[in-house]
């Protein structure tokens, strides 16, 4: 009787990790189709970080290549590592901290899980 107990949970244990397999595949597929769609309307990835009053800039975004000083952004963003999509202007000013040029948001959003 303990075998056959045995072989049912052991085949159990193989067809859930399979299908567990598969929905890694289309999860995968999914973000990977989100993020296709998200830099064609002209987005960037970007994540926050919150640095110490003292550095000049209180929070910055780190881009792929760069960090910018968004001047605008919402209290909402301001949490260190959220992960974001982000379109920015440029700006012409002094910058505030060694590391950053200064940005104004045009459109942000935060990353589906």
């Amino acid at each position: 009787m303990k075998p056959i107990i045995t072989l049912f949970a052991f085949a159990f244990c193989i067809a859930a990790s399979c299908n567990s397999g598969q929905q890694a595949k289309e999860d995968s597929a999914a973000k990977a189709a989100k993020e296709q769609m998200m830099t064609a309307e002209g987005y960037q990835a970007a994540t926050v970080v919150v640095q110490a009053e003292s550095s000049g800039c209180p929070v910055v975004l780190k881009l792929e290549n760069e960090y910018v000083d968004p001047i605008d952004l919402k209290d909402e963003f301001k949490t260190d590592q959220l992960e974001v999509w982000v379109k920015f202007s440029r700006l012409r000013r002094m910058n505030r901290c060694d590391m950053a040029g200064p940005v104004s948001i045009t459109e942000i959003q935060k990353k589906a899980e």
